[in-house]
């Protein structure tokens, strides 16, 4: 313990001595802890920590394989039959209109089964959840607040249970608070932002189909596994299939960890950020390290003078790691204090669109901080074991003679060195070319034509409730006023309605058939995307009509039904014809494969009852799915033949359309009071949010690429001026005799040049290596992109050429006089 307090005097006071060398290795090491840790404290709530949920790990996610939602159906069969599973709940996420007091407002709302609580194993903070009584269809006119809302609209007042709230024109009783994040993930991997539960009536319905609207989860049985669970499911599914004739009988049911449902689509993102942090953690050591060696070679002498007076090797070894300890235990302290400086800044800025879950638990706590323990010993041990190492070995007296002959010892500092250089230069490789290829697939993807315009386009939504507007006729008289109302407003150019927009990944799809052609089996019948469109909405989004003619007034409830299709449908099944004129069938109940928020907002066509019409246009491919999504086959129904509640307004604007939001607005309040309108926000925000995780990724890895390459740079240009005040009398020596500038200069740069070679062989290798481990996150762009990775090896060694190039154009410049003399 006596020797351990002196190395550490020892160390505090040759620290002290050295200002600028303690100063820059403090820094560099509390950037590299500091955003090391920052991002493990993301990916310890995000990925590591179970879910809030009573025995998280035995809850499971169920879905098509498809990607689409399930159907009350198959959901009722397989609760009632399985017997892998304890029990399931269902729901789907829905907008419901609070009409209660003040201001109307929309209210984001989850519609469950009455057992969801109990299967997810979370008890209310007040009050109590909804009764189950395993009958999914005794429902009571109940709610359940989550707790942001329950501050938000009432304060936090705990006498809230058991008052009445107004929701769609319906009265219900307020049974409980939720507590504070309590949230679910969804299908589409967004978090939940219900801020009402609300109990739904299970009413399984046909069997046509294994797609719906319904998420799924369900709590496994003692002893059961997810295999076993994926099995009987199967067979069930088999069993209904061979019953009941169905349109997805190619499908396959998916069981899913909640857990690895809920991180899928964020996890290699973030695995890659902490990856590409750690890279830039080791490019700060080996930048340290070499402080290090070069501090550490100047303190030879004193180090072979110790040794002669009967030093052992572990005794140097252990004060030199010691100083490296007390570095990195400071830059650890401040790396603290960075990560938790990063998280209040970056976290509430991450952009919308990109969704982490549990974002609001992200901290500095417990675990992270004994990450950032760890990481600090580790730091202090890849930093100061090699130069410690070096200098223990170095035999004391090829040093002591060396300071009488005048010639140098060093050649082990440079060859440690050179080996730092190679690391560092085949690291910076590596990131660099996995920034790069982000890049480009980030650039590759803002490119995508959407197929609409986005510029000058407001869009704002409102949904009707069926309670109050229980008719179709109804609907469409609303919906017909509201656009009248809005189209003859100044600065406004063309206004439509649709039921869910391009981008929003929210819709519904449906079966059709072509008259003149053989059914088929029904998993054969042709299926699209279905849009429910009115107004001037094609003009208004800019789609262009590629043939034919838009709906037009003339196309009323009372004239035969007509559709628009996009060059997708038509081409798939139309190939070498033309559709204009063609007549279909569809099948008008969108519940069955719905993939969007809820049958309640679906097409009001009656279940079963048939659409029949004619082709009339063609327009452009739309995508709706998101900008890496190839377009869907789309059909757009005529507002006035086949209405929808929900109701989403795009007005094409002259000028600022953000300006004209209050006034648009203002219109669906003249026409209903009671009626409130959310969601309001350019169309471009749209495009935006989704190009939020590339972008916000790209940025973040390009900034750390960035950093790694000055690194590198600083590195190789701090071993090459080490170098040459090694070889500083053997240089005079050269000139005296004849040697140019030009030979130094080529003498000196040639080390830099071998060194970046070697290191960028290195970094070329281990990112083809590691290429198909982000192939998940590129779009247009091939892990193994040769101009991509040929841009960063020009770049990179360019920019180590310029590295190599200061020191020794100063040492191409030294005097032979000062050179002979310094002997």
């Amino acid at each position: 313990m006596a020797d351990i307090i002196q190395d550490l005097r020892y160390a505090l006071r040759t620290l002290t001595r050295t200002p600028g060398f303690t100063a820059a290795a403090v820094a560099t090491i509390a950037l590299g802890i500091g955003g090391t840790t920052a991002l493990f404290s993301v990916v310890d709530v995000v990925l590591l920590r179970p879910l809030s949920f009573a025995d998280s790990e035995r809850l499971i996610m169920i879905r098509p394989t498809s990607g689409s939602r399930l159907s009350p159906g198959y959901f009722n069969d397989w609760r009632l039959e399985s017997r892998a599973f304890a029990d399931m709940t269902s729901w789907y996420d829905a907008r419901v209109n609070l009409t209660d007091s003040g201001e109307p407002v929309e209210v984001r709302a989850d519609k469950v089964t009455t057992n969801f609580f109990d299967v997810l194993g979370t008890p209310a903070l007040l009050g109590r959840t909804f009764t189950s009584r395993g009958d999914l269809r005794d429902v009571q006119p109940e709610a359940v607040l989550s707790h942001g809302f329950w501050l938000r609209r009432y304060g936090g007042d705990p006498r809230i249970v058991g008052r009445s709230i107004r929701l769609d024109d319906e009265n219900l009783t307020i049974v409980g608070v939720m507590p504070q994040g309590f949230t679910i993930r969804t299908t589409e991997l967004a978090e939940s932002q219900a801020e009402v539960w609300i109990p739904f009536r299970l009413i399984p319905g046909n069997k046509v189909g294994m797609g719906g609207f319904l998420h799924v989860v369900a709590r496994l049985a003692p002893r059961a596994t997810p295999e076993e669970g994926q099995a009987e499911l199967s067979l069930i599914s088999r069993r209904i299939e061979e019953q009941i004739p169905s349109y997805s009988r190619d499908w396959r049911v998916q069981v899913i960890p909640l857990h690895e449902a809920t991180v899928k689509d964020v996890r290699l993102a973030l695995l890659v950020l902490f990856a590409a942090v750690g890279i830039l953690l080791l490019l700060g050591c080996a930048n340290v390290a070499n402080l290090v060696l070069g501090r550490t070679a100047r303190r030879q002498t004193d180090l072979a003078i110790r040794v002669s007076l009967g030093a052992t090797v572990g005794r140097l070894v252990r004060q030199q790691l010691t100083e490296s300890l007390v570095l990195a235990t400071a830059g650890g302290v401040i790396g603290v204090l960075v990560a938790r400086w990063t998280i209040q800044i970056l976290i509430p800025r991450i952009p919308a669109g990109f969704e982490l879950p549990r974002a609001g638990a992200i901290d500095v706590d417990g675990r992270v901080v004994a990450f950032t323990f760890f990481v600090t010993i580790l730091t202090a041990i890849l930093f100061g074991l090699a130069p410690s190492l070096g200098s223990a070995r170095m035999a004391p007296q090829s040093i002591l003679g060396g300071v009488t002959r005048g010639s140098s010892v060093g050649r082990h500092w440079n060859r440690l060195g050179g080996a730092l250089i190679i690391s560092q230069v085949a690291l910076a490789t590596v990131l660099l070319a996995t920034a790069g290829l982000l890049v480009r697939s980030f650039w590759t993807l803002s490119r995508v034509d959407p197929g609409f315009r986005t510029d000058q386009v407001l869009t704002l939504r409102t949904t009707l409730p069926a309670s109050k507007y229980a008719t179709e006729d109804r609907v469409r008289s609303f919906g017909m006023a509201l656009l009248e109302r809005i189209e003859k407003l100044p600065r406004v150019l063309h206004v439509g309605s649709v039921g869910y927009l391009p981008m929003s990944r929210f819709g519904g799809a449906a079966t059709f058939k072509i008259q003149g052609r053989p059914d088929g089996r029904l998993e054969d019948q042709p299926v699209s995307w279905v849009s429910v469109v009115g107004g001037r909405y094609f003009e208004a989004m800019g789609i262009p009509l590629v043939r034919g003619r838009f709906f037009t007034d003339a196309d009323t409830e009372k004239t035969e039904p007509v559709f628009v299709i996009d060059e997708q449908l038509a081409r798939r099944y139309w190939p070498d014809q033309n559709p204009i004129g063609a007549r279909i069938t569809w099948d008008a109940d969108l519940e069955p494969q719905i993939t969007g928020i809820g049958s309640d907002t679906s097409s009001l066509k009656d279940e079963g009852k048939e659409l029949t019409g004619e082709v009339i246009g063609i327009v452009g491919r739309v995508r709706w799915g998101g900008m890496a999504v190839d377009p869907q086959p789309t059909v757009y129904w005529w507002f006035r033949q086949a209405s929808a509640r929900q109701l989403v307004i795009v007005t094409r604007t002259m000028g600022d359309p953000v300006a004209l939001a209050p006034t648009i607005a203002n219109q669906v309040k003249e026409l209903d009071p009671n009626q409130p309108v959310a969601d309001i926000r350019a169309l471009q925000d749209f495009v935006s949010a989704d190009l939020a995780q590339p972008r916000f990724t790209a940025l973040l890895l390009g900034g750390f690429a960035a950093a790694a390459l000055l690194l590198a740079a600083i590195g190789l240009y701090g071993i090459i001026a080490f170098n040459v005040a090694q070889r500083f009398r053997e240089l005079g020596v050269r000139v005296a005799l004849g040697a140019q500038h030009a030979d130094v200069l080529r003498l000196i740069m040639q080390r830099g040049m071998i060194l970046t070679a070697a290191g960028l062989f290195i970094g070329i290798a281990l990112a083809l290596g590691l290429g198909s481990a982000i192939s998940g996150l590129l779009y247009g762009v091939a892990p193994y992109d040769p101009a991509t990775l040929a841009g960063v090896v020009l770049f990179l060694f360019v920019v180590t050429v310029f590295a190599s190039y200061l020191p020794a154009r100063r040492a191409a410049r030294v005097d032979p006089l000062v050179a002979l003399r310094s002997e």
